[in-house]
């Protein structure tokens, strides 16, 4: 979840545009995961949480409203 600032999720080599309050599925089997800030002035920060997964789903954005 991107808690302060903007930035970049990307996951398997494909981007996820990251504002404040998105947030980010992870799909279980995923193998590379990179965390990427947009403004080097005003760095992102992201809250990370990770649990097993008992079985696979996609990776999904999920946008605030």
């Amino acid at each position: 979840m991107c808690i302060e600032g903007e930035g970049v999720v990307a996951v398997d080599g494909k981007d996820y545009p990251m504002a404040f309050k998105d947030a980010l599925y992870v799909g279980r089997g995923s193998k590379e995961i990179f965390f990427k800030s947009s403004n080097k002035e005003i760095p992102v920060k992201y809250y990370f949480a990770s649990s097993p997964a008992h079985t696979a789903y996609p990776t999904v954005k999920i946008m605030k409203k």
